[in-house]
């Protein structure tokens, strides 16, 4: 049975047979059900229905409890529950809820609002959950040893944090950040993280993981940047690349393991959306966006403007090149793709102290490593001015 300060199960013994009855020094005794009182230890007294049977027997026991590190931390705390639910997130018996120092069986699930912890305790099995319906947190924590597995077609949503130094499996299932504008702030992933879907909804800030992503499955950016290299696996996608904003994307380097062709990098920093999309068959590429609204310096980046640095077979021929952004692409076959700048105001992709162009009069330029090379194409102005440069 579980031992502790709330309610303690004898799953192997049934204290309600006729003829018998049960005592307790302390708390009560309901059917098969023992709720302790708060304290070190407790006596049970097995009390036969004639004394001309048996005598009564009294049971000593120690009570535990789970004794979580930092408990005060959690409000829920998985245990693991009956033989034929043992790791079912969706079955409230299978969780501690923990209140004041005490430790008591759940009667609800956990919601957006609940901190959780899934790991190694006293009172705990080893029987680690997998859902059978949509799971809700706010801070998780998977403690080492632990896991936690999200089947295909369930979502687990967090509305906190992730820490997770045991395993989350969520290759077949769907993870979502979506905390909410209400409560604002950035949600943070600690440890090295594998997703197979995953959503970015973060209303209220943004997403902030401090080891290695990786996504194999589709990423769906709504709200939130996600300020961290991140790594598509062979059969990642971008969900919806087609409709980003500025709102949500990656402010780091992306890679895309496999042959790129198709596949949206969803690159951006300062709420500018800088995009690529890749058109040709280009394996293992890593695209990071780069910006300074200020404009880099020629310490930072050098020979920007100066137009001595144009290819003399540019056609037609550059004027200059913007230094508040850029792109560094790192493949080893080439790339042709397809470039997507947006902002709510034309002017952040030119140092301010520039002239407004119109979109036909940019084009996209490649430093070849003695002069930037005009290579085609100029901007439909799908956002104001600026829009796509094919290249």
């Amino acid at each position: 049975g579980y031992m502790s300060t709330g309610v303690l199960e004898m799953s192997n013994v049934d204290l309600s047979a006729d003829g018998w009855s049960w005592t307790a020094s302390s708390g009560t005794v309901a059917g098969r059900i023992f709720t302790p009182s708060e304290g070190e230890s407790v006596t049970l007294t097995f009390n036969p229905a004639s004394s001309t049977c048996a005598p009564s027997t009294s049971f000593p026991m120690a009570l535990k409890t789970p004794n979580i590190p930092n408990a005060s931390d959690y409000n829920f705390i998985w245990r693991g529950g009956t033989a034929s639910h043992l790791t079912d997130w969706n079955t409230t018996s299978n969780w501690f809820v923990y209140s004041n120092g005490d430790y008591s069986i759940a009667t609800a699930m956990p919601t957006r609002e609940s901190n959780i912890f899934i790991g190694a305790a006293d009172c705990v099995t080893s029987n680690w959950p997998s859902q059978t319906n949509e799971a809700n947190a706010h801070n998780l924590t998977i403690a080492s040893g632990a896991s936690l597995t999200v089947p295909t077609d369930m979502t687990l949503n967090i509305a906190g944090n992730l820490d997770n130094t045991g395993t989350l499996d969520a290759s077949d299932g769907t993870v979502v950040f979506c905390g909410p504008s209400s409560n604002g702030g950035n949600q943070t992933i600690s440890h090295d993280i594998t997703f197979g879907n995953v959503i970015f909804y973060n209303q209220g800030g943004d997403i902030v993981p401090s080891g290695n992503v990786t996504i194999n499955g589709a990423a769906t950016f709504k709200d939130g940047v996600v300020k961290h290299d991140v790594t598509f696996g062979a059969d990642a996608r971008v969900a919806d690349a087609g409709i980003m904003t500025y709102n949500s994307f990656v402010e780091g380097k992306v890679t895309k393991t496999g042959s790129a062709q198709g596949f949206t990098f969803p690159t951006g920093k300062d709420n500018v959306l800088g995009k690529i999309k890749a058109t040709s068959d280009a394996e293992n590429v890593s695209v990071q966006y780069f910006r300074n609204s200020a404009g880099f310096t020629q310490a930072e980046i050098p020979r920007w403007w100066n137009i001595n640095d144009m290819c003399s077979n540019n056609n037609p021929q550059l004027d200059h090149v913007s230094n508040v952004e850029y792109w560094d692409v790192a493949t080893t076959l080439g790339i042709e793709a397809v470039l997507t700048v947006s902002a709510a105001d034309g002017s952040a992709h030119f140092n301010s102290n520039t002239s407004t162009h119109e979109a036909d009069d940019i084009y996209g330029a490649f430093w070849s490593g003695s002069c930037w090379e005009n290579i085609g194409g100029y901007a439909s102005p799908i956002e104001r001015p600026y829009g796509t440069i094919s290249v």
